[in-house]
């Protein structure tokens, strides 16, 4: 994983992986929408609560996930 985790860290790619998104240091959240016919892109920068309810969403939701998420990030912080 050391070598995934580098390429997304020094490249900054888009993470569709919750494995990996725990370990990055800042977490954003892209909406596309439309509007006016036009497309509109939203970024904002998750913290907190809102970057634990991210990661358990992209685990899969619950309570569970929720939990999972908050040890995920506690890991990823250590590392």
């Amino acid at each position: 994983m050391s070598y995934l985790y580098n390429i997304y860290i020094i490249n900054q790619l888009p993470l569709r992986l919750p494995q990996l998104a725990a370990f990055a240091d800042r977490h954003f959240f892209v909406k596309k929408e439309i509007r006016d016919k036009r497309t509109v892109t939203r970024v904002k920068v998750l913290e907190g609560d809102e970057r634990i309810d991210e990661i358990a969403r992209m685990l899969g939701g619950g309570k569970a996930a929720i939990e999972h998420a908050r040890e995920m990030i506690k890991i990823g912080g250590s590392i």
